[in-house]
């Protein structure tokens, strides 16, 4: 994966060239609104990234949890600053959360990376830490970013101070936002094959999953990069984007090469029920004639 992710990134960081001068250390920090929480409740965590003034092509790390007073519900990527997740945030190990993603052109300022949430088990004291984090400056190269990260500290008790309830569930009736995916080649890593990348985010309940469907083939689920079946290009390609409440938005792709005579199933069943139709009406007049 590690190197997945930086041949990924120098591929992206080609994109856009942007540099800035340097400045203070940038900052990968956890935050929430309180840090005592009753048992029962939900809190809300955000994984926020200050650039102080750097353009970051990339961040990957991890986010750590005391698993034993706290249960991870959901993450929440509506309004993260990531364009192409790698990988999308999930649970690795009961107590851990993995993320990678990339923002091509690079992205400078403060922002949120993800938003998660939890529900307290029962009393206890514990921390949020942000470990084996890596961010990557948009500068053609990939370079590492030397950074800060800073921790958030939780206790649970029965004691702590009653807030509003948090929902967790959000009435989203809208789309994912529009979307553009592109087809290209990535040597480095696909070789000579043709690939299709393709992203976009759901300020509601969050992305759900992409699915893919070239030409007459089935739908399958799809991660970006996806390596195209059909290497010719001359079918249509409809790429549809789900967010977590199932509402959908579908992105059609023409055929950048034309399709032979042959190859065109409507011109091939065509000709088959014509030719089969001329079978019939001179085997007819072949019978009248014999009787």
């Amino acid at each position: 994966m590690k190197n997945f992710f930086k041949k990924t990134i120098l591929i992206f960081s080609g994109l856009g060239f942007l540099f800035a001068q340097p400045s203070q250390a940038a900052l990968l920090s956890l935050e929430a609104s309180a840090g005592q929480i009753r048992p029962g409740s939900f809190w809300e965590v955000t994984l926020v990234l200050d650039s102080q003034g750097e353009y970051i092509n990339a961040l990957e790390g991890e986010v750590y949890f005391p698993a034993d007073i706290l249960q991870l519900s959901e993450v929440r990527l509506g309004d993260s600053i990531v364009n192409f997740w790698l990988e999308d945030p999930r649970f690795l190990t009961d107590g851990q959360v993995v993320f990678s993603g990339i923002t091509p052109g690079g992205f400078a300022g403060q922002g949120n990376v993800l938003r998660l949430f939890f529900k307290a088990k029962k009393d206890g004291e514990g921390a949020l830490e942000i470990k084996s984090a890596r961010l990557l400056l948009n500068d053609g190269l990939g370079t590492a970013l030397d950074f800060k990260t800073a921790s958030f500290p939780v206790v649970i008790s029965a004691s702590a101070p009653e807030r509003p309830a948090i929902k967790v569930e959000l009435a989203d009736i809208d789309p994912p936002e529009i979307f553009t995916p592109m087809i290209t080649k990535i040597p480095e890593i696909y070789g000579d094959k043709y690939v299709l990348i393709f992203s976009t985010q759901d300020k509601g309940s969050g992305m759900n999953y992409f699915q893919i469907k070239e030409g007459s083939r089935w739908p399958v689920k799809a991660v970006s990069p996806y390596v195209l079946k059909n290497q010719k290009l001359n079918r249509e390609i409809v790429v549809k984007a789900v967010d977590k409440a199932g509402n959908e938005r579908k992105v059609v792709i023409a055929p950048s090469q034309s399709l032979r005579w042959y190859e065109n199933y409507w011109i091939f069943a065509i000709i088959v029920l014509v030719s089969a139709g001329l079978y019939l009406i001179s085997r007819r007049r072949w019978v009248k004639k014999i009787k």
